[in-house]
C-alpha cells in the first residue's frame, strides 16, 4: 500500500500543462527551460526537481515534493529497492547505467501505471 512521509513541498509554481487528471498526479516534474516557475514533463532519464502532489490545470498552482517519501507512478514493473529513474512521461521506472537516478523504491510495482512508495531521499549516487 502506498504510503507519504512529506519532506520538503512547495506550491510556488505553476504547471506548465494540464496535469488535472488522476493519471498525471504522482509524476516526476522537472523546471521549465521556457518559462520562469513553470513545471513541465521531464524528458527521458532527466533528473527530477520533485514529485507532482496535487492534480492542477494548466497555470494553477502545483505541488512538488522534493524531499521524503511519496506515493509515484510506475513506468513499468519496478522491484522493491530499485533505484528509479524517469520517462517522459513523468512515470518511474528501473534505472539502467547511465541513467539519472530520481529516487528508491521502497515496494513493488507489478507492471506500468501502479501507484507506489517512492524514497526520493535514497538515489544512491548520480547514476546507475
Amino acid at each position: 500500500m502506498p504510503v507519504q512521509i512529506p519532506g520538503n513541498m512547495h506550491s510556488i509554481c505553476t504547471a506548465g500543462a494540464d496535469f488535472s487528471a488522476d493519471a498525471q498526479q504522482y509524476r516526476g516534474r522537472v523546471q521549465s527551460t521556457a518559462n520562469d516557475f513553470e513545471m513541465v514533463a521531464p524528458t527521458l532519464n532527466e533528473g527530477i526537481s520533485g514529485v507532482q502532489q496535487n492534480k492542477p490545470a494548466s497555470g494553477q498552482a502545483i505541488t512538488i515534493m522534493t524531499t521524503g517519501i511519496t506515493q509515484a507512478v510506475s513506468a513499468a514493473a519496478i522491484t522493491r529497492g530499485d533505484y528509479c529513474s524517469v520517462d517522459a512521461d513523468g512515470r518511474f521506472k528501473t534505472a539502467a547505467a547511465g541513467q539519472q537516478r530520481v529516487g528508491r523504491a521502497m515496494e513493488s510495482a507489478g507492471g506500468a501505471d501502479i501507484t507506489f512508495t517512492l524514497n526520493l531521499d535514497d538515489k544512491g549516487g548520480d547514476d546507475a
